[in-house]
């Protein structure tokens, strides 16, 4: 006796075909409502750029010179030169980002997890070996995560979640700016074009 089944067998190229389909959907998706959704600006003019645009934190822009040289022979900065190197502010101060690389400086947000807060702190250095070294990669931002995250790599999973799941209330963003600046942020930071 044969059985036949209710449903009709399905060939393995059209399973194939969906399971592709779908992502490809919600990730087109929401690349046109990030387009669509009206946000508040990211960062402006931020007090923390202004006070170094006027010359202040001169110690830690000449640390940063003598990084960049270092660098620029192999030597990758220490934890310590990083947290001397960094400016420590409230994230205010930077606009409500991680960190920011501005006028010579680099800072960080004084609320992360450490390991978090040592990733920013690479990162916001790589930025300013970009600077000073006059390199030029064509998405900064992913160049940036991946020097930090070879050093510090449980920091980048920190940085990651610590935006994700605060961001939103840091930000005081509606469910809709909340979702497309991740996705803007996912796009800038972890996709190298």
């Amino acid at each position: 006796m044969e059985s036949h089944s209710q449903f009709p067998r399905r060939s393995p190229n059209r399973l194939f075909l969906l399971l592709l389909a779908m992502p490809l959907a919600g990730l087109v998706s929401l690349e046109a409502w990030s387009r669509q959704v009206s946000c508040p600006r990211r960062i402006g003019p931020t007090p923390a750029c202004e006070a170094a645009g006027s010359g202040a934190y001169q110690e830690q822009r000449a640390l940063a010179e003598q990084l960049a040289q270092a660098h620029a022979r192999g030597i990758e900065p220490s934890e310590d030169q990083l947290l001397q190197a960094v400016v420590e502010v409230e994230r205010s101060q930077i606009g409500g980002a991680n960190g920011l690389y501005c006028s010579g400086v680099a800072f960080v947000a004084n609320d992360m997890p450490a390991e978090a807060e040592m990733f920013v702190r690479r990162h916001e250095v790589e930025h300013a070996f970009q600077d000073i070294l006059s390199r030029h990669p064509e998405n900064p931002e992913f160049s940036a995560n991946v020097a930090a995250g070879r050093q510090y790599p449980l920091g980048l999973v920190a940085t990651t979640a610590h935006t994700i799941f605060r961001s939103r209330d840091l930000l005081d963003l509606s469910f809709g700016c909340y979702v497309a600046r991740l996705w803007t942020s996912f796009k800038v930071y972890f996709l190298p074009w």
